[in-house]
């Protein structure tokens, strides 16, 4: 198996299992929470909204009825606002509807407070953290995808230019000396392309050397097979 299928095949299952963590994670905690992630959804829309209803309130019905339609229009998962008279109890939760009440403080008449029931749509907030769950493992898929596709491109980029390496090496090892890499960037990859290309011009020097030394060493070796040869052609035969 090549490094390049063994790098590919590496980063796909490396993802694929931060991508199978992310989704268990946010699956964990919504399943382990969810009830506790709604009651405190309810608590903040509520404290959120019931202080303009109770103002509304105070300046009459139709203010009341014109603030809960527009609270209601900011906020689909509110179903209801109402203000308890001050010997009602509080409305108590359904399977249909979160309810909470919040008392806020009378603004004429600082020793009265006005207590104000919200009730929240059960199924619009679940839709809304169902969605809000696929929201966040969409964004993890696209940023898994991402990495992914960096991961390979990078590892495309250097295997690339170790797969050049390797042809100029075998080259060199052929015996053809002029083999030279391109240096790109100033990076480690670009230090050691430069040292490879510093060790083929040595080699390649010391090449010319020995191909000197045996050209010289075969010049002596016929002179002085000539010289032996004229030597022996002097003297008589025994």
């Amino acid at each position: 198996m090549s490094i390049r299928l063994k790098t590919i095949i590496g980063i796909v299952l490396i993802e694929t299992i931060a991508l199978a963590i992310v989704v268990w994670a946010n699956l964990h905690v919504l399943v382990q929470s969810s009830d506790q992630l709604l009651s405190e959804q309810a608590r903040a829309v509520a404290m959120m909204a019931a202080e303009p209803a109770a103002r509304a309130f105070q300046a009459g019905p139709e203010a009341f009825r014109r603030e809960t339609r527009r609270l209601r229009g900011a906020d689909p998962r509110l179903a209801w606002v109402r203000v308890l008279d001050p010997e009602a109890p509080n409305p108590e939760s359904s399977r249909e509807y979160i309810v909470r009440t919040v008392e806020i403080r009378d603004v004429q008449d600082e020793e009265n407070t006005v207590r104000v029931s919200l009730a929240l749509d059960r199924t619009t907030m679940l839709a809304a953290r169902d969605s809000a769950l696929i929201r966040s493992i969409a964004i993890a898929s696209l940023e898994i995808v991402a990495s992914i596709a960096f991961s390979l491109w990078l590892a495309g980029w250097l295997l690339g230019r170790l797969t050049r390496w390797q042809s100029a090496s075998q080259r060199i090892a052929d015996g053809d000396f002029s083999q030279r890499l391109s240096v790109e960037g100033n990076d480690e990859i670009s230090d050691t392309a430069l040292a490879f290309n510093v060790m083929a011009a040595r080699l390649s020097s010391l090449m010319d050397q020995v191909r000197e030394e045996s050209s010289r060493r075969e010049s002596i070796e016929a002179e002085l097979r000539v010289a032996r040869e004229i030597q022996d052609s002097l003297h008589p035969a025994a």
